[in-house]
C-alpha cells in the first residue's frame, strides 16, 4: 500500500513499512524509529489519520442513533403511563380479562365504627358497636363505577350468599342483626368480590377475586351478665329455705333467709348469668360460674355470706366487671302452727270465711279451712301473715297451678268450674303445713227474683260482697233475706191486694 502511494519499489521501503506500522500501532502514528524523515511517510500518516477520523465519526453516529432510539422509547413509555388511566376510564376491562377490577372502592357502616379506617389494600376490618342494646347495623359495600361497564359489575357475596345491587347503583347493602341476648357478640363475616366470568381451571372453575374479612364486636350489658340468675338454699336436712325477696331480682343484691334454731349448715346453690366468666364465693379463689354449690357453716346468731358474679374479656373491657351479693341467715324460734294466717279476697270480687274442720286430718293439715265466694271469673286473692321467714302459696289440687301470695299483695286466681279446691301452703323452710281452701263461683243478688212487691236491697252505697252474693251458683229462697227488702205492712197490703 505504501509503495503504490509513494511510487517507489516495494523492495526499497519494505523494511521501513514494517517499523512504521508497528510504531503507528503503539504511538498513534507518531513515527518513532526509522523512516521518520522519509518523504513517503507523511502521506501514509495522513491516510491513516483520515481513516481513524472516519471510523470515529461512524462510531459516534451509531451511538447517537442508539441514544436517539432510547430517548424515543422513554418518551413513549412516559406517554403510555400518563394515558393508561385515561384509557382505562374510557374502556374498562371486561369480565374475564386479567385486568378486570376486583377491589371495593369503600366499606361504610351505619350504627358502628369501622376499625381500621377504610384503605384500598386492607382486607381485614373490625366493626365495633358501643351500645350493648343496639339491635342491628347496616354495612354498605361500594365498587368504583369508573372501572366497570355498568352491565358488568363484579359479583359480591356475604358468607357465600350473593348480594344484589340496588337498582341503578354501584353498591350493595346488608343488615347485620346483633345479639338478642345479654351476652357479648363476636361474629365473623366474609365479603367476597369476584369477576362474574369464571375462568376454567383443571377439573374445576377458578374464581379470581378478593375477600374482605369483617369481625363484628358488641359488648355485653354488664349489669345483666353479672346478675344473679338463680339462688337456692337448703338446710342440712334437705328442706328449702324461704328467701326474702322470694326470687332473684335485678335491682336487689341482699337476700335474707330464716333457718331453724338447731340448724348448723346450709347448702347454697348459686347461678350467675350464663355469660358471667367467673364466680368468687367469700374470699375463695375464682371458680367457673357453673361450679356453684357451697356448704356453709352457720354462726350461733346471724350469718353473712358474700359472693360476686364477674365478667372479664379484653375484647370488651379493660378491667373486670363485677356485682357483689350478700346473703343473711337469721334463726327463727317460732312454730308454724302459732303463726296467724289470713286468706282474703278483694271486696269488689267476694269474701272468704274460716271454718273448723270436722273429721280426720293429716299431720301437716291445719284444723281450719277457708271457704271463699265470688261472682267474677278471676277474683283477686291476698294472704296476710306477720312473720317474714315464711312463704305462702295457693296450689290447685286439680289443675296443678300454683300462685305465690306475697304478704298483703293481690294475686289474680282464675276459676274455670263452679268451684275449685286448693291448698294454702305455709312454708317455713324445713317444715310445711297447709290449709284446705274451697273457692266457689256464686250468683249475685241481682239474678234473684224477689217476691211480688218486694224490691231488691239497695247496695249502691257499699261494695261489700258479703251483702250482695247468694250462697250458691243459683239464688234460692234461702237468700231472700239477704237480697230482698223485708216486708212491711204497707207492701204486705199491696202484695195481698195484688
Amino acid at each position: 500500500i505504501a509503495a503504490d502511494i509513494v511510487g517507489v519499489s516495494r523492495a526499497t521501503c519494505a523494511a521501513d513499512v514494517v517499523d512504521v506500522l508497528a510504531a503507528a500501532a503503539n504511538d498513534g502514528f507518531d513515527v518513532a524509529r526509522r523512516g521518520r524523515h522519509q518523504p513517503w511517510v507523511w502521506p501514509l500518516r495522513q491516510e491513516a489519520s483520515r481513516k481513524k477520523t472516519v471510523a470515529w465519526q461512524s462510531t459516534a453516529r451509531r451511538k447517537s442513533a442508539k441514544g436517539t432510539l432510547m430517548l424515543h422509547w422513554v418518551r413513549w413509555w412516559l406517554l403510555a403511563s400518563l394515558l393508561s388511566p385515561i384509557l382505562a376510564r374510557i374502556t374498562p376491562a371486561p369480565p374475564g380479562d386479567p385486568d378486570y377490577w376486583k377491589d371495593l372502592q369503600s366499606i361504610k357502616v351505619v350504627g358502628g365504627v369501622l376499625q381500621p379506617e377504610w384503605s384500598p389494600k386492607v382486607y381485614d376490618y373490625n366493626v365495633f358497636i358501643a351500645d350493648p342494646d343496639k339491635k342491628g347495623i347496616l354495612i354498605r359495600a361500594v365498587v368504583d363505577a369508573e372501572k366497570y361497564d355498568i352491565q358488568h359489575l363484579p359479583e359480591i357475596s356475604l358468607d357465600g350468599k350473593p348480594l344484589a345491587y340496588e337498582d341503578g347503583t354501584t353498591f350493595v347493602d346488608f343488615d347485620i342483626y346483633l345479639n338478642k341476648t345479654e351476652g357479648p357478640l363476636d361474629r365473623r363475616y366474609s365479603l367476597y368480590v369476584a369477576d362474574p366470568a369464571k375462568e376454567p381451571g383443571w377439573m374445576f372453575w377458578v374464581d379470581h377475586g378478593h375477600e374482605y374479612r369483617i369481625r363484628v364486636l358488641q359488648p355485653p350489658n354488664f349489669q345483666l351478665v353479672t346478675r344473679l340468675y338463680k339462688l337456692h338454699v337448703q338446710d342440712e336436712w334437705g328442706g328449702d329455705l324461704p328467701m326474702i325477696p322470694d326470687r332473684p331480682d335485678l335491682s336487689v343484691d341482699r337476700y335474707t333467709f330464716y333457718v331453724a334454731g338447731n340448724a348448723t349448715w346450709v347448702k347454697i346453690d348459686i347461678r350467675c348469668s350464663k355469660y358471667a366468666t367467673a364466680l368468687q364465693y367469700q374470699h375463695n379463689p375464682l371458680i367457673k360460674a357453673s361450679e356453684s354449690e357451697f356448704w356453709t357453716k352457720l354462726d350461733p346468731q346471724e350469718t353473712h355470706v358474700q359472693f360476686q358474679c364477674q365478667f372479664s374479656d379484653p375484647l370488651f373491657t379493660n378491667s373486670t366487671e363485677e356485682r357483689a351479693y350478700t346473703l343473711k341467715f337469721l334463726r327463727r324460734g317460732e312454730d308454724l302452727w302459732s303463726v296467724p294466717i289470713a286468706l282474703m279476697m278483694s271486696e269488689d270480687h267476694g269474701y272468704c270465711s274460716s271454718y273448723k274442720h270436722s273429721g280426720q286430718r293429716a299431720p301437716d293439715q291445719s284444723p281450719y279451712m277457708f271457704v271463699c265466694r265470688t261472682d267474677v271469673a278471676a277474683p283477686k286473692m291476698l294472704g296476710l301473715f306477720n312473720q317474714a321467714w315464711i312463704t305462702l302459696s295457693l296450689e290447685s289440687m286439680k289443675h296443678d297451678n300454683r300462685y305465690r301470695l306475697n304478704n298483703g299483695l293481690e294475686v289474680t286466681v282464675p276459676i274455670w268450674d263452679s268451684h275449685r279446691k286448693f291448698r294454702l301452703k305455709v312454708n317455713g323452710g324445713a317444715h310445711e303445713i297447709y290449709y284446705d281452701v274451697i273457692l266457689s263461683r256464686v250468683s249475685n243478688c241481682t239474678s234473684m227474683t224477689c217476691p211480688s212487691g218486694l224490691p231488691h236491697i239497695d247496695l249502691s252505697h257499699t261494695a261489700a260482697a258479703r251483702q250482695r252474693l247468694c250462697h250458691s251458683t243459683t239464688c234460692t229462697e234461702k237468700d231472700q233475706d239477704l237480697c230482698c227488702e223485708a216486708p212491711t205492712p204497707a207492701n204486705e197490703g199491696n202484695s195481698s191486694h195484688g
